[in-house]
C-alpha cells in the first residue's frame, strides 16, 4: 500500500487467504488472562489489543486485559508477536509493472505472516508451565484492472480501498486457534500430574532474521513442560 500510494500508478486486484484448520471455539475456564504486544509501533499494539479483546469475550466469554497478572492465582498470561516477511525480488517487480501500468499487465505476489506466541499459565493446584508456538498465514494477491468490478485492493496517488476483511479474519482465527490449543495441552499437562515451580512472565522476544515457517510447539528447555504432540 505505501509503495503504491508514493507512486504515480495504480493497483487493483483481490486477494485470498490460506490458513491452518481452525475448530469452533468452546467454553474455557482459564483464570486471570492478560496479554502483551510484541511490536514498537503503537498502532499495530491497539489493533491486536482490540482484536485479542473482542475475539477472547466473543469465543470463550473470557474478560481480559492488556498488563501481568494479578496475584498468586490461576493465570493465563501470554505474548503475541506479529512478524511479516517481505516479497521477493520477483514479486517486487511484478507488483511495480502492474503498479505503472494501471494494472493493464498482470501482477502477483504472496505475502507471509509468523503470529509467535509464547505463554505462561498457573492451574488451580498450582501447576504451572510455559512455552510457546508460531502460526502462519499466507495472503495471495492478484492484481489486474478488469478486477474492478469487485476488488479487495485499489490503491494509488489520491488514496486507496483495501478489504481489511480478507486480513482480519485469519488474524482472528488464529488467535482462537492459539487459545483452544494451549487449552487443551494445558488439560494435558494437569492430567499427567506435570507439577512446577511458580514461572515468571516471559519478556518479548527480541527479533530475529527471517526464517522458515514452522508450525507446532517449540519449547523453552529451563525447566519447562515439554507438550508432546
Amino acid at each position: 500500500m505505501s509503495l503504491a500510494l508514493g507512486l504515480q500508478g495504480c493497483m487493483i486486484g483481490i486477494t485470498s487467504v490460506d490458513t491452518p484448520e481452525v475448530p469452533s471455539p468452546r467454553p474455557l475456564s482459564l483464570g486471570d488472562v492478560t496479554f502483551d504486544i510484541c511490536d514498537p509501533n503503537s498502532a499495530v499494539r491497539k489493533d491486536w489489543t482490540q482484536r485479542i479483546e473482542r475475539v477472547l469475550l466473543r469465543d470463550f466469554g473470557i474478560q481480559t486485559r492488556s498488563g501481568t497478572p494479578l496475584g498468586n492465582k490461576p493465570f493465563f498470561h501470554f505474548l503475541v508477536t506479529p512478524e511479516q516477511y517481505s516479497k521477493s525480488p520477483l514479486e517486487e517487480l511484478s507488483l511495480r509493472l502492474s503498479l505503472f501500468t494501471f494494472s493493464a499487465i498482470p501482477g502477483y505476489y504472496v505475502h507471509d505472516t509468523h503470529l509467535r506466541f509464547q505463554v505462561s499459565a498457573m492451574d488451580a493446584k498450582g501447576r504451572t508451565t510455559i512455552g510457546g508456538i508460531v502460526y502462519q498465514y499466507r495472503v495471495r494477491a492478484f492484481l489486474w484492472a478488469p478486477l474492478i468490478v469487485y476488488p479487495d485492493v485499489v490503491a494509488g496517488i489520491i488514496g486507496g480501498y483495501e478489504n481489511r476483511d480478507k486480513y482480519d479474519r485469519p488474524q482472528e482465527l488464529l488467535l482462537r486457534k492459539f487459545v483452544m490449543d494451549v487449552a487443551a495441552q494445558l488439560d494435558k499437562a494437569s492430567a499427567q500430574e506435570n507439577i512446577r515451580f511458580p514461572l515468571p512472565i516471559r519478556g518479548c522476544p527480541v527479533r530475529t532474521t527471517r526464517d522458515s515457517p514452522s508450525f507446532g510447539w517449540s519449547w523453552d528447555s529451563r525447566g519447562s513442560t515439554h507438550w508432546p504432540d
